[in-house]
């Protein structure tokens, strides 16, 4: 399972169909609360990717994603693509959180199918 999350309904549908065309199954959020409680149901299928918006209402991508990491130790080593229509982010502070992947807002859903492919092999 590839979890998606952005605070906008039209771009989480977007990642939605990039991991449909990558051959996966994906879960949607526009909030950190919905992918919380999420995580905190037990689900047969494991994540096995991250793909979450840089900016998101409550707190940053990487915050949501350390905090996850801290309070779910078993997803430490799950890789996560960071997605934002900003070019100017310091990369460096994704290096302990496993980001394999920043993907800069606009991005084709061919394209981020075929980085979520590869990420997974």
């Amino acid at each position: 399972m590839i979890l998606c999350m952005d605070d906008n309904i039209v771009m989480v549908k977007a990642l939605q169909r990039a991991v449909s065309n990558a051959d996966k199954p994906a879960i949607g959020f526009t909030t950190t609360a919905e992918a919380f409680a999420y995580l905190h149901a037990d689900h047969a299928e494991p994540i096995e990717l991250f793909i979450i918006d840089y900016h998101l209402r409550e707190m940053s991508g990487p915050v949501f994603i350390t905090e996850v990491k801290r309070i779910f130790p078993l997803l430490q080593d799950v890789p996560v693509f960071i997605l934002s229509s900003d070019n100017k982010i310091d990369e460096r502070e994704f290096a302990d959180l496993n980001i394999v992947e920043y993907v800069l807002k606009p991005f084709s859903i061919k394209g981020l199918a075929e980085k979520i492919a590869a990420a997974l092999v």
